[in-house]
């Protein structure tokens, strides 16, 4: 470099010395430029509280460097070590005494043409980021140095940003990503490819987009989620500066991308009832070519799958649906079921007794998980997450769970998380079990079921289709019409599902209370009750009288089980409007000694269960009492372990809304004072 410069002495001193008018000769000159400020370029370095340092890269693209506004040269990349300084070599050419004023551009794929009023330029508008930082060819910085006469050997550059950054997150988006597109109106639009909702980065010119409307368009391999955002006053896009932006995508519109899915079930009856009504759920989010399939043998576990893909056994009936109609036949066989087609998913899941027993999915969650590999490589693999129990099930493995519901979902939990997510070869959990346990967290309560563990077929098994659909497309749900399986539903109840089901998809592996919890009340204290208490021989003043809650609607037969039959519930049975019952007491809460005082012209049926998974023998339900005092004796609890009460008017006729709130105060529990 000074070589060249060293040799061009001589025929400037001949010049001078010969008094001659000739021009001055043009001098080229190798100039070594130098950026050395951590502020100016290409991947984001950690964060300085809210600033975000770039840093230089030896993979950066090439810098154009211009003369004095001329189009300039490319001029390559070499980093330092630590990415705070880089330096990049080109030649140009100049008179001696020449007015220098160097320009530089980087990336040089940015550039368009240099004129008087500074650099053309252009944003990418197809963007590839990496983690933490922009796409390094939107990232478009500019430097100008010192002027000076003459070319000068080594040239300083203090880069600043043309660009603008943005970091945008899609919330409620819990699915991988193709790409996301930012609308901004016509001719400004850009398209970022990224696998993750959260931390998208990007790039563009700046740009006042106050009050503007702006399109988010996320791509994924389900579909197209599309949501328009009105930007409020004041947001800008400022050279330099990290903008950050937050999108709810939850009531997007959701576009289908592809009109065929199939997916396989290798399950029991939990599956069965999943899928029912998955077929018509899918054509409402717009796919018209559907195909399902249903391996089923009941109660089957993990290990009775494992032992017929060893044996290759044709154990199962093979229910398949492409039409609308489910259709079955005998013999199916899992290594055949995997190969007949190309499955676009594939769900596995543990038979729902062993569902939270850790130790029972190896070695035969692994000999399952094989055989959808070696025969669906492509399949896309999911676990069905079943749900526990209701409360009073009698299910002959509850007791694995000390039949406590709570506990049999925190054991499904653990199981999920530590044999199948630890795994790492599972694409999705279907989190069925969380969608169930959030459901009863509503107006609706424990009531999902039909026998205390398959689910009911309006509720339970919408409620289960809806989050296979969720969870397989992502669609959102306020476009879906819950009703259409064919069973009765009120507008209330499939917003309680719907909204069950959103959670659950947001926060798969933990309870989250419903939007439209169930309503409390409780008893009225009628004073005259308490006169009847006393004209039948009892000091008032040594009793207390007992706070209960009541469910209106609402009754209980112990000769059933000690499931409830509610209108809340989605109960339509002709007597429904007879009966407030309230919930179950134990003899703790109503001790011996106790009285019971009933209002004239009501009645109430002591129902009783020995315990609450069991049903009681039919000759064993207690009959209406219309005996206004009562006292509860030894023999009034004999054989029972709870009670509950089923409020009514003598001759249980049906009760208006104003009758119906009077059996709140028609029954008085005096329980001995402490």
């Amino acid at each position: 470099m000074k070589r060249q410069a060293y040799l061009l002495l001589p025929v400037l001193f001949l010049l001078i010395g010969t008094g001659c008018n000739r021009p001055a000769v043009s001098l080229r000159q190798d100039i070594l430029f130098h950026a050395a400020d951590i502020r100016t370029r290409t991947a984001f370095a950690e964060p300085d509280e809210d600033r975000y340092p770039a840093l230089w890269t030896d993979d950066d693209r090439a810098v154009r460097i211009s003369l004095n506004g001329t189009p300039g040269a490319d001029a390559p990349v070499h980093a330092s070590g630590d990415g705070q300084s880089a330096w990049f070599e080109a030649s140009f050419t100049a008179e001696p005494s020449e007015p220098c004023t160097f320009y530089a551009l980087s990336p040089a794929t940015a550039f368009r043409s240099r004129s008087a009023d500074g650099w053309d330029y252009e944003v990418p508008s197809v963007q590839n980021p990496s983690a933490g930082s922009v796409d390094p060819a939107a990232m478009v910085l500019s430097a100008t140095s010192t002027p000076t006469e003459g070319l000068p050997a080594e040239v300083s550059l203090q880069f600043h940003h043309l660009t603008a950054y943005g970091l945008l997150t899609l919330n409620g988006l819990n699915t991988d990503l193709q790409s996301v597109t930012i609308d901004l109106g016509p001719d400004a639009s850009l398209t970022v490819n990224t696998a993750s909702p959260r931390q998208i980065w990007f790039g563009m010119k700046p740009a006042d987009l106050s009050g503007r409307e702006v399109t988010f368009t996320a791509k994924t391999a389900a579909g197209t989620y599309r949501r328009c955002v009105t930007l409020p006053e004041g947001r800008r896009m400022v050279a330099g500066q990290v903008a950050r932006f937050t999108v709810d995508m939850t009531q997007a519109a959701f576009e289908p991308d592809t009109r065929s899915i199939s997916i396989l079930a290798i399950g029991n009856s939990f599956s069965i009832d999943a899928m029912e009504y998955l077929y018509g759920y899918l054509r409402q989010a717009g796919y018209g070519d559907i195909f399902l399939g249903n391996l089923y043998i009941g109660g089957c576990t993990l290990q009775t799958h494992a032992g017929h893909i060893t044996g290759n056994d044709n154990a199962y009936q093979y229910y398949t649906n492409s039409t609308g109609t489910w259709t079955s036949v005998s013999g199916g066989n899992i290594a055949t079921a995997l190969k007949s087609r190309h499955w676009d998913y594939v769900s596995m899941q543990q038979a729902s007794g062993s569902s939270g027993m850790a130790d029972s999915y190896e070695p035969y969650l692994s000999t399952v998980v094989e055989a959808v590999k070696e025969h669906c490589p492509d399949a896309k693999r999911m676990w069905h997450m079943t749900w526990a129990y209701q409360a009073n099930s009698n299910h002959s493995e509850f007791g694995k769970y000390g039949c406590v519901q709570i506990r049999m979902y925190q054991a499904i939990l653990n199981a999920v998380r530590t044999q199948v997510l630890a795994r790492g070869d599972f694409d999705c959990i279907i989190p069925c079990g969380t969608a169930i346990q959030n459901l009863r967290t509503s107006f609706i309560g424990d009531t999902v079921t039909r026998d205390g563990y398959h689910m009911s077929y309006n509720i339970g098994r919408v409620a289960t289709a809806l989050m296979w659909l969720k969870q397989i497309c992502a669609c959102p749900l306020d476009g879906i019409d819950a009703k259409a399986a064919g069973y009765s539903l009120t507008d209330r109840q499939a917003a309680a599902i719907k909204d069950a089901v959103e959670k659950a998809y947001a926060q798969p592996l933990a309870v989250t209370e419903s939007a439209d919890p169930p309503v409390r009340i409780r008893n009225v204290s009628d004073p005259s009750l308490k006169e009847v208490l006393a004209a039948a021989g009892y000091e008032p003043a040594s009793y207390r009288e007992l706070s209960y809650p009541i469910i209106p609607y609402a009754f209980y037969n112990s000769t059933a089980g000690s499931g409830l039959t509610s209108k809340a519930g989605g109960s339509t049975a002709s007597n429904i409007n007879q009966f407030s019952t309230t919930e179950f007491f134990s003899r703790e809460d109503i001790p011996v000694g106790s009285v019971l005082v009933l209002k004239n012209g009501y009645q109430y049926r002591p129902e009783g269960w020995t315990r609450l998974s069991a049903k009681n023998a039919s000759a064993a339900r207690p009959a209406n009492v219309t005996t206004q005092v009562v006292e509860v004796t030894e023999g009034w609890w004999s054989g029972w372990a709870y009670r509950a009460f089923n409020l009514a008017e003598k001759g249980n006729p049906g009760l208006t809304e104003e009758r119906m709130e009077a059996l709140r105060s028609c029954l008085s529990i005096f329980v001995p004072a402490d």
